[in-house]
C-alpha cells in the first residue's frame, strides 16, 4: 500500500502539468453548458419542419448518431470534471441539494433495475452526472448566471430572427395548431422542436433578466422584452403564467421589500407543489366526477389522462410502470385500457408523472427534492442573487400542476431548467455573504458585472 503512494503522487503531478485544474474547470464547464444548450437546437435543425415527426413526417436518420455523440460527450466531460477536480464535501444541512439529488435519482435507478429498462440508463446517467457537476460548484455565482443568461439571450434572439427570415420553418404549421390566445394561430417554435420549449426558454430568460434588473445590469430590459415577445408568440400558457407570477413577485418585492426577509419567502412555490399534489388526490377521491365535462374543457383534455394515469399507478403502486411509460411503445400495448384518445407524451402533472413512472419510491424522492429546492431558495433569499434564485424557483414550480418540469432523460430543455436553478442557487448560497437579518434587499443593491452586458 505504501508503494502505491509515490505512483499516485507522480500520476497527479503529470495530470497537473497536462490538465491543470483551473484549465479543466474553465474549458470543461463552458463545453458542458454549450452542449446542453446546443444539442436540442441541432436536433431541431436536423429534423427540420416539413419532415419533423411531430407533424406526421419521419425522424432524420442522423438523429440517433447525433444523440449518441452528444450524450457520450456530456458523460466524458462530466467524468473528467469530477475525476480531475474532485467532489467537495457534502453541503452542510439536513436538506442539502447533493443528498436530495442522490436520493431522487437513486430512486429512479432502482426503478430502472426493477423494470430492467436498461435503455433508460444512459439518459439517467447524463442527468445524474450533470446535476452532480453543477452542484459541486466549481465557479462563482456571477460566472454561472452570466453564462446561462447569455446562452438564453442568443437562443431567444436567434429564434425571433429566424421567425422573420424563415417564417415557414420557425412557426408551427397552421394546420397543426388551434390555439388563438393572441388572436391568431401563429405559434413560434424558433430554434427548438416545440412551441412549448421556446416558451419555457423565454420564461427562464425573463426570470434571469428580472433578477439582473434587481442588480441593475445594463440593457436587461431589452432582453426581457425579447423574452416576453417570444413567450407570447409561442402561445404556451404555463410559461406565460410563470412570467406573470415573476412580475407579481418582482412588484411585491419592490413595494413591500421587508416581506422578503421572512422565512416564508418560498410560499408561492410551496403552494404550486400543493396544487400539484391536489390533482392526484382529487382524482383518487373522484372529486372531479360531478363536473367532469367542465373540468375537461378547462384543462383542455388533461382530466382524462390524469384519471388514466392514476389507474395505471394503482396497478403498480410501489415501483410504478417504469421509465418507458407514456412513450409510443407503451401506448401501442396500452391504448384502449380506459383511454381511447390520442396518445400523449406525459401525464401533464409532475406528481402523477412521478407516481406512474416510479411509484411511491420515486414519489418520496421527488418530495425530498422539492423540499431541498424550497430550502435552497430560503437560504439564498438575503443574498444579492437571492431574487434570481427565487424567480427561477417560481418558474419551475409553476409548471408542477399542468406540466412535468422534472421529466428529464438525457439532454432536454427540462434538464437545462433544473440545472440552471440548482447551479445558480447552490453557487449563490456558497459564494455570497448573508446580509444582516434586519436589513432589506432593495434596488440599491449593486453587483459588478461586465459593462458590456
Amino acid at each position: 500500500m505504501k508503494s502505491a503512494s509515490p505512483i499516485v503522487g507522480r500520476v497527479n503531478s503529470i495530470l497537473d502539468r497536462v490538465l491543470p485544474k483551473d484549465r479543466v474547470r474553465s474549458v470543461g464547464l463552458n463545453f458542458l453548458w454549450g452542449i446542453l444548450f446546443l444539442y436540442p437546437v441541432l436536433f431541431a435543425i436536423l429534423n427540420g419542419r416539413q419532415t419533423y415527426s411531430a407533424y406526421g413526417g419521419e425522424v432524420s436518420p442522423l438523429q440517433a448518431p447525433l444523440s449518441l455523440v452528444a450524450h457520450a460527450t456530456v458523460l466524458a466531460c462530466c467524468a473528467l470534471l469530477l475525476l480531475r477536480l474532485g467532489l467537495p464535501d457534502v453541503v452542510r444541512g439536513r436538506w442539502s441539494m447533493r443528498r436530495a439529488i442522490l436520493v431522487y435519482l437513486g430512486a429512479q435507478f432502482v426503478v430502472i433495475v426493477v423494470h430492467t429498462s436498461w435503455d433508460a440508463l444512459p439518459g439517467w446517467l447524463v442527468v445524474f452526472l450533470v446535476l452532480l457537476v453543477v452542484v459541486a460548484g466549481y465557479e462563482p455565482v456571477d460566472q454561472v448566471e452570466r453564462r446561462i443568461r447569455w446562452w438564453l439571450r442568443a437562443l431567444i434572439l436567434g429564434s425571433l430572427v429566424v421567425m422573420v427570415v424563415i417564417p415557414d420553418w420557425a412557426l408551427v404549421p397552421p394546420e397543426h395548431t388551434s390555439r388563438t390566445l393572441i388572436g391568431t394561430k401563429l405559434r413560434l417554435i424558433g430554434l427548438t422542436d416545440s412551441s412549448n420549449y421556446i416558451g419555457l426558454l423565454a420564461c427562464i430568460s425573463f426570470a434571469l433578466e428580472a433578477g439582473a434588473k434587481k442588480r441593475r445590469v445594463r440593457f436587461s430590459a431589452l432582453f426581457a422584452v425579447a423574452a416576453l415577445v417570444a413567450c407570447t408568440l409561442s402561445q404556451s400558457r404555463i410559461p406565460l403564467l410563470a412570467i406573470a407570477l415573476v412580475v407579481v413577485v418582482y412588484l411585491a418585492h419592490r413595494f413591500v421589500p421587508r416581506a422578503f426577509n421572512r422565512p416564508r419567502i418560498s410560499w408561492l412555490m410551496g403552494l404550486s407543489f400543493a396544487g400539484a399534489l391536489a390533482v392526484p388526490i382529487a382524482v383518487a377521491t373522484s372529486v372531479f366526477l360531478n363536473s367532469q365535462d367542465s373540468i375537461e374543457r378547462f384543462t383542455t383534455g388533461r382530466l382524462s389522462i390524469w384519471v388514466w394515469t392514476w389507474q395505471e399507478f394503482k396497478q403498480k403502486p410501489f415501483f410504478g410502470q417504469g421509465h418507458w411509460v407514456l412513450t409510443p411503445e407503451y401506448w401501442k400495448t396500452h391504448l384502449g385500457r380506459g383511454y381511447d384518445q390520442e396518445p400523449l407524451p406525459n401525464a401533464h402533472n409532475q406528481v402523477l408523472e412521478t407516481l406512474v413512472r416510479g411509484g411511491l419510491l420515486e414519489g418520496l424522492g421527488l418530495l425530498l427534492m422539492v423540499v431541498a429546492l424550497l430550502v435552497l431558495v430560503k437560504q439564498a433569499r438575503l443574498r444579492p442573487y437571492g431574487m434570481t434564485v427565487l424567480f427561477l424557483g417560481v418558474v419551475t414550480f409553476s409548471q408542477f400542476i399542468f406540466g412535468t418540469p422534472f421529466r428529464t432523460a438525457g439532454i432536454t430543455w427540462n434538464l437545462v431548467q433544473l440545472a440552471a436553478l440548482v447551479a445558480i442557487g447552490v453557487a449563490a448560497v456558497r459564494d455570497e455573504p448573508v446580509r444582516p437579518s434586519g436589513l432589506t434587499i432593495t434596488d440599491d443593491v449593486h453587483e459588478t458585472e461586465e459593462s458590456s452586458a
